[in-house]
């Protein structure tokens, strides 16, 4: 790979992880609910905890971006952007990656509403059959590019077949909870298909069909396999890695421009400097991810999940009522 192919390289693949984050979130939903199938209270709990988890590093990020690159920007469209609207208005979210969280907030919903089925198969077939209905029969969407979000707005972008990807994460979660598990020769040729179907459809098949399938391949493969568990410092280095993955992806953007400005400002061709260019935007770009976890988003989780998790005391019953109370009989008459 020479140096101008190597800075192509995340602009022509990278947006891949997005199917990767999708068909992951899947997965999680279902590993992490566990306590939550059958319990009173479950899609109230769920749906608060994912808010917590989700929007509030989002309002930061987004506030981040007005104040510094877009002061510009229309009140509708910042609103639009806090709060998850559907292209409503069209320049909504202003943080590019937000058109992701938009479906990320609506599977919650779905999966929420699936949870009064109690039981974890229930919950996601039912959450499974509804997304494909959804798509099926829901309005149809306007034609987009390859990598590009939905050009649909409201109830059409919603509908857009990208979220078959949420369903497949919750197929491969459902059978790692019932003990499905890969041999080696197994985990290996599920990501070497991968592979091969990726790069046979990228270029016929619809986002879902092509870079979902893939992506639901490696995230099977990886999380049913049973091939040995890498040493501790490996693993804690990949848990670290994934914590500050939420951080990195509302970030990322933020430092890349980061890096050009500096770069621009210093009258640096980055073209000459490619693989140095790459390096720098890739450290500064885990730095600030890193940064933004450790004294942003993991503080105020843990913060609101304690307030939502924290025991509410029951409410006292009121005093009953009486007419009149009988008066011993050695204080009649006292005063």
């Amino acid at each position: 790979m020479n140096p101008e192919e190597a800075a192509e390289f995340p602009r022509l693949y990278g947006p891949f992880g997005v199917d990767l984050f999708f068909v992951i979130s899947g997965f999680v939903m279902v590993y992490s609910s566990e306590r939550l199938f059958g319990r009173p209270g479950a899609p109230i709990k769920f749906f608060a905890r994912r808010l917590a988890r989700i929007v509030p590093l989002y309002w930061v990020a987004t506030a981040v971006l007005v104040w510094f690159v877009v002061p510009y920007a229309s009140t509708k469209a910042v609103l639009g952007s806090l709060f998850f609207a559907p292209h409503l208005p069209v320049e909504a979210p202003l943080l590019f990656v937000g058109w992701t969280l938009i479906f990320e907030m609506f599977f919650y919903a779905v999966f929420a509403i699936a949870l009064f089925a109690k039981r974890r198969f229930v919950v996601v077939a039912g959450a499974t059959v509804f997304l494909i209905s959804f798509v099926l029969l829901g309005p149809a969407q306007a034609p987009t590019g390859l990598w590009s979000p939905p050009a649909s707005s409201g109830i059409a972008y919603l509908a857009d077949p990208i979220v078959f990807e949420f369903a497949f994460g919750m197929i491969i979660a459902l059978a790692y909870r019932t003990g499905v598990r890969f041999p080696i020769w197994a985990t290996i040729g599920s990501i070497a298909v991968a592979c091969i179907w990726f790069a046979a459809t990228i270029d016929s098949l619809p986002r879902p069909y092509s870079a979902g399938i893939t992506a639901a391949l490696i995230v099977a493969g990886m999380s049913l396999s049973s091939m040995p568990s890498p040493k501790n410092c490996i693993i804690r280095g990949m848990v670290f890695l994934g914590d500050m993955s939420y951080a990195l992806y509302l970030t990322h953007l933020l430092s890349f421009s980061l890096v050009a400005w500096i770069v621009a400002k210093l009258a640096i061709s980055p073209a000459g400097h490619a693989w140095t260019y790459f390096a720098a935007t890739l450290a500064t770009g885990l730095l600030i991810a890193a940064a933004t976890y450790l004294m942003v988003e993991k503080p105020t989780t843990n913060f609101l999940k304690r307030w939502i998790e924290r025991p509410r005391l029951p409410v006292a019953p009121a005093m009953p009522k009486y007419a009149a109370l009988p008066q011993p009989a050695g204080n009649a008459g006292s005063l």
